[in-house]
């Protein structure tokens, strides 16, 4: 049965075609985003904006292709969230909130350019989402339904591919956040050294992450490496993403 939030039986009014547009609020300036659809009739919700019918686009954003180049944009981020939730196995989706709103399409997706991205995160960052700091190019605005990307570093230059940039703000956005993790224990641990690693495997755990999603390039330290030869990368990720318990083999890991 249909939410009672979705309108999309009654015909949307016209002034919500493609191209239509709306101006965010903003400390009195405002910013000014316009709608690429992609589903019609549009998807409303209840405060009368579509969801995730299509994206919303800074007015002043402008690439090469527009519309082809937005779409397609759209899709390949589509894609690193499809891949995300793949990495976390099959019990990511219940025990990570966040990777549910990134995975299951409750979120439209907004791209900015930089400038208007720092503008709009300004709700989310004062509602207390600091935890992935001030480089991050992505951030989930959850009242109003947004993920919200820096569309001038979020992808590659004159491309339509994502950035590593984006693909570790995305890991980031969907990793189980500090204060909800578990120790990491072990029975044969007295001295709590497996504890003192831990910011060895979050080193680890994000770089494979951001592997799984297509950053080929990023970098390993060595005793991140040796880390993944005694836990594996799939277990790592899936710490990362889930908070599941680390098979720890012996307690002398790698420093």
């Amino acid at each position: 049965m249909p939410s009672p939030s979705l309108r999309a039986a009654t015909p949307p009014p016209q002034a919500w075609g493609a191209g239509a547009h709306r101006i965010v609020p903003n400390g009195g300036v405002g910013v000014r985003l316009r709608l690429v659809s992609m589903v019609q009739p549009p998807i409303f919700l209840d405060d009368g904006f579509p969801r995730s019918s299509g994206l919303w686009v800074s007015s002043n954003l402008l690439l090469p292709g527009c519309e082809s180049a937005l779409t397609q944009r759209h899709m390949a981020l589509q894609g690193l969230l499809v891949r995300l939730e793949t990495l976390a196995g099959e019990e990511g989706r219940s025990l990570n909130r966040a990777l549910r709103l990134l995975s299951d399409n409750q979120l439209s997706q907004v791209h900015a350019n930089s400038a208007d991205f720092e503008r709009l995160r300004l709700p989310a960052a004062a509602a207390g989402d600091t935890a992935h700091g001030s480089a991050a190019i992505a951030c989930i605005d959850e009242e109003r339904e947004w993920l919200l990307v820096d569309a001038q570093q979020g992808f590659q230059p004159g491309s339509v591919s994502p950035s590593p940039a984006l693909i570790a703000s995305l890991v980031r956005l969907a990793e189980v956040p500090a204060h909800a993790r578990r120790k990491l224990v072990d029975a044969g641990d007295p001295a709590g050294n497996i504890e003192s690693a831990k910011p060895l495997v979050l080193e680890a755990a994000r770089a494979f992450a951001q592997q799984g999603l297509g950053d080929t390039k990023v970098q390993l330290s060595a005793q991140a490496l040796a880390l993944a030869d005694q836990l594996s990368p799939v277990h790592l990720i899936q710490w990362l993403l889930t908070d599941a318990a680390l098979p720890f083999r012996d307690k002398a890991l790698p420093t």
